[in-house]
């Protein structure tokens, strides 16, 4: 089957951006529910859930609307957005578990405007002026909220490029997963009528696969833990299913910049669900943190 070409250069309607705000909302949902099972679930499998127990509600939804006519470029794109995510995936869970977040971490903040330059370049998505003054601040709002006082030097994340190893590891793999968004955008504007799920389908089936084969390698007897935390598992899964197609659905008329940044509002909804159900009481420089995004979100949404 195939569709004729289509131009990346989209037309941007309003709706992309309440998707990307539920995508922040389902996000920290999915967030706040994954640290809970990592208390008794292995970090390895739970990665694995996600996208395996992610595939019967997105087989459910594409069985329901149909399979979309799609070309070469759909399949390609979805091999390089699953292995490219593979790999991100794995890089992130190593430095996280084996090293201390606060000298790298905040550099998760140049996730949106890496997302703009490769944008700009293979999709030529434009923005408007006040838009990008939007995704600066969220940014900053992002890069503040992840930084820890204790470091004492503002832009000491941002030093340790120059010699810390693991910190340049850590922006190659964020690097890696701003290309999987791009690919994921790619696939799904090659597809008629425009499908997420069927482009996550066969993105998460081939990760899965992946996945699978790692974890066999390492523990021949992993897959026994699947019925122990079955539902945990499968409860993540899901909830990250529904994130993946909020997140690509806006993809289709938004720019994948803008997603990216509006999509770090996860952090503030996160916020919200501690101080509620968990009691945190967050400092001063979160609240500021949380209303330079929100006016960032704000004027993006201009």
């Amino acid at each position: 089957m195939s569709v004729n070409p289509k131009d990346y250069s989209v037309k941007i309607t309003t709706m992309w951006f309440w998707y990307a705000v539920a995508s922040a909302v389902a996000s920290a949902i999915s967030i706040t529910f994954n640290k809970h099972s990592l208390r008794k679930i292995h970090a390895p499998l739970l990665s694995w859930a996600l996208f395996a127990f992610s595939l019967p509600t997105l087989a459910a939804i594409v069985l329901v609307n149909g399979i979309p006519d799609f070309n070469y470029k759909l399949l390609f794109s979805a091999l390089l957005a699953a292995i490219l995510f593979s790999i991100a995936k794995t890089i992130t869970l190593v430095l996280m578990k084996n090293n201390k977040l606060s000298e790298f971490y905040p550099l998760v903040a140049t996730s949106p405007l890496m997302l703009y330059v490769l944008g700009l370049i293979i999709l030529s998505e434009t923005v408007k002026f006040v838009s990008f003054l939007g995704l600066i601040t969220i940014i900053v709002g992002v890069y503040l909220f992840n930084f820890e006082k204790r470091t004492k030097d503002f832009l000491h994340p941002i030093k340790t490029l120059f010699y810390n190893p693991v910190s340049r590891l850590f922006l190659f793999g964020i690097l890696l997963a701003n290309f999987t968004a791009l690919f994921e955008k790619i696939a799904v504007l090659n597809t008629n009528p425009s499908s997420p799920e069927f482009v996550l389908f066969i993105e998460y089936s081939l990760i899965t696969i992946f996945l699978s084969g790692y974890m066999t390698h390492k523990d021949k007897y992993w897959f026994k833990e699947i019925k122990t935390n079955f539902k945990n598992l499968f409860i993540s899964g899901t909830i990250f299913s529904v994130l993946a197609i909020l997140v690509v659905t806006s993809f289709i008329t938004g720019s994948i910049a803008l997603v990216s940044a509006i999509k770090k509002l996860e952090v503030v909804f996160m916020l919200i669900i501690g101080s509620i159900f968990l009691g945190d009481k967050p400092g001063k420089k979160v609240y500021i943190a949380t209303i330079i995004m929100i006016l960032g979100v704000l004027l993006i949404r201009i």
